[in-house]
């Protein structure tokens, strides 16, 4: 189905595509509905609406939407929602890239480990990620006028490496809209005075100094910041609480594994966590994660705010 410009959303429409995608992700499609009528549909219409202006304003660049959430809280998803009825109400070229496909290798890790503090092995806060190479892929995406074929980074979680170049994403046609998620995504850094004291245990028995913080929040300022300021738009998905993130964290590993067992994919290099394993690792989130609760409201240009179970509250763009 095309639209023209003036067109609102065929609601018809969109239930069919709604059904297939909530029997693909595993989704209840009775609850995900509500959650369409209650915001992503409004949403939707949002988003087209900005569009438009964008082109009117940039005819030979990419609308680039932004996605910030917490870990488990649906970001992947609404991104590929959105990509699914982009494209198949507005008959728009709509393309997903995650900052976690920009994640360095464990070699490279480790050699930050080395060099700046042990804790930066392990993939996550800003300084882990290829923050150069995620600025020259979204100019690239983003010049339809030029646009050449483009090689897109996957990165395996279940072996926190990098897939090899045979498995990378080929775009060969140009976006118009380029939706761009993570954790971290369009985040400030913290004032010095935030990063003085300890947030959590992990801060205080192995960063008791603050140098690993304070030099991925330099990262945060200098580097990842031109790679955000090409955003267009910015969605936030604000949780209710860290507490409700870290269960939400632990949802998630037990959906990889589950996963794994059912691809009968052997161990040795799958790489899974134990409970004490994820609590390490997502005390590495907390800081900035808490920090995106409270800032991000006002540099959003929506938050669409969720409860425990993940279900937004209804939002109203005329208001």
């Amino acid at each position: 189905m095309k639209c023209s410009e003036n067109q609102k959303v065929d609601l018809n429409e969109v239930a069919r595509h709604l059904w297939f995608f909530c029997q693909q992700e595993k989704i209840e499609f009775d609850l995900f509905s509500h959650s369409l009528q209650q915001a992503y549909l409004p949403l939707l219409t949002q988003l087209y609406s900005k569009y438009l202006e964008h082109r009117e304003n940039n005819p030979h660049k990419a609308f680039v939407v932004g996605i910030n959430g917490a870990q488990g809280s649906g970001k992947s998803t609404l991104a590929r929602l959105l990509n699914i009825l982009l494209k198949s109400c507005f008959s728009l070229e709509v393309l997903n890239f995650s900052i976690d496909d920009l994640y360095l290798s464990g070699e490279d890790r480790a050699e930050l480990a080395d060099k700046i503090h042990p804790l930066l092995k392990k993939r996550g806060v800003p300084g882990t990620h290829n923050v150069a190479l995620g600025i020259s892929l979204l100019r690239q995406l983003s010049r339809t006028d030029k646009f050449k074929p483009v090689k897109l980074p996957l990165f395996d979680k279940s072996r926190d490496e990098p897939c090899t170049p045979e498995h990378q994403r080929l775009v060969t046609d140009a976006p118009q809209i380029i939706i761009f998620e993570g954790w971290c995504v369009a985040t400030p850094p913290e004032s010095d005075d935030a990063l003085r004291c300890p947030i959590n245990e992990l801060e205080k028995t192995q960063d008791p100094e603050g140098k690993w913080r304070r030099w991925v929040n330099q990262q945060l300022k200098e580097n990842y910041q031109s790679l955000f300021v090409m955003i267009d738009y910015l969605i936030f998905l604000k949780a209710p609480n860290w507490e409700v993130i870290a269960h939400w964290r632990n949802e998630q590993e037990e959906k990889l594994i589950s996963q794994l067992a059912r691809s009968k994919q052997t161990e040795g290099s799958i790489k899974t966590m134990n409970q004490q394993e994820i609590i390490q690792f997502i005390s590495l989130f907390e800081r900035l994660t808490r920090h995106s609760l409270i800032v991000l409201d006002d540099l959003a240009d929506i938050t669409i705010t969720l409860n425990q179970y993940r279900s937004p509250k209804p939002i109203d763009f005329e208001n």
